[in-house]
């Protein structure tokens, strides 16, 4: 048998290598691309539906128990330059301890319609009676920046290990994809980080390390909306995730259900995220390999042209670390 501080241990490596993976150059993604935020998954998705300007911005944190939890930080804004052509810019602050991960891009989107006509209401969201039929291809250019600093570190001990020195890296990267939508279908492919790590670059680094240092990432999505005839909708949906690094799998399973009261609309959702690849570990007795799962329900509207949305996650299973869970608050407003 493992005494529950091990079992707690392995669990805790878990949580920390999941959010390390998700992260690998980029910005970590979870569940807020349901919160009608495509473009943080997608970059052919920036400007969707829009012919001005809008701005979003969402904060998630965890542990609310404990000080100095980690947290992430999110600002994009996109704006129409024409019915076909938009661009957006996208931010993110990713606080973790001592490790700060920051990032900054600026995208490009093509959008195609071949129904002949330019989005063009005063809608932030489509309904049945919009007829799309729409091609979207989108490019994002990065800069990221990670850092690890020690100088909240007691240092009279003189460990060699710990530099007084705040050590950083930043370097560029190229994220590129496409969307088909229609009015009650759509289907998302994204290749993040087309360029090569800069750790392949780094003389440290050994030639055997640099041979598995792929960090790109495959995301695609597909999903359809079920309209019935008093203002419900339904949209059931998957994301698949695969990281070129850590081989590893991940799945969202998610529902949304949307109501629609003139010119706001009203939605809720669940998400449930599986990791296919797991942790396996040289310790004897443990058994089968542990996967991570999340459970995320959410809560949103959009109003006239603002949007506001909440949603909650949660490690399902046990054992857990923290009774608080990870809380995200986002809120919009288009021009």
């Amino acid at each position: 048998m493992i005494p529950k501080t091990g079992i707690k241990a392995l669990w805790l490596i878990i949580v920390f290598k999941t959010i390390l993976l998700q992260s690998q150059e980029g910005y970590p993604l979870y569940a807020e691309y349901l919160s009608d935020n495509l473009y943080v998954a997608h970059p052919s998705m920036a400007g969707d539906r829009l012919t001005g300007l809008r701005f979003k911005s969402s904060y998630r944190t965890q542990w609310l128990d404990q000080p100095e939890a980690p947290n992430i930080r999110l600002f994009t804004g996109e704006y129409s330059l024409s019915g076909r052509s938009k661009i957006a810019v996208q931010m993110f602050n990713d606080q973790n301890g001592y490790n700060l991960q920051q990032g900054l891009y600026l995208t490009y989107a093509h959008h195609i319609s071949f129904q002949n006509v330019v989005w063009n209401t005063k809608r932030t969201f489509p309904t049945q009676n919009d007829k799309l039929k729409e091609l979207y291809f989108g490019l994002s250019i990065g800069n990221l920046q990670n850092k690890f600093t020690t100088d909240a570190f007691d240092l009279s001990d003189n460990d060699p290990l710990i530099e007084v020195a705040q050590q950083k890296l930043s370097f560029f990267n190229i994220d590129a994809g496409f969307s088909f939508l229609t009015t009650r279908m759509f289907i998302h492919l994204t290749v993040k980080n087309l360029l090569e790590s800069p750790y392949k670059l780094a003389s440290s680094v050994s030639t055997q390390e640099v041979a598995n240092m792929g960090f790109r990432r495959l995301l695609f999505s597909i999903g359809y909306i079920y309209y019935t005839k008093n203002d419900w909708a339904v949209e059931p949906s998957v994301l698949y995730q695969t990281f070129e690094l850590s081989k590893e799998q991940i799945v969202d399973f998610n529902f949304k259900l949307y109501r629609y009261i003139r010119n706001m609309r009203l939605w809720t959702g669940i998400s449930y995220r599986k990791d296919f690849h797991g942790l396996r570990t040289e310790v004897e007795d443990i058994g089968d390999k542990k996967t991570l799962q999340w459970l995320s329900p959410l809560f949103g509207l959009n109003y006239k042209k603002m949007m506001l949305s909440y949603n909650y996650a949660t490690i399902t299973g046990q054992p857990t670390f923290s009774s608080s869970g990870i809380h995200q608050l986002t809120f919009g407003i288009s021009f």
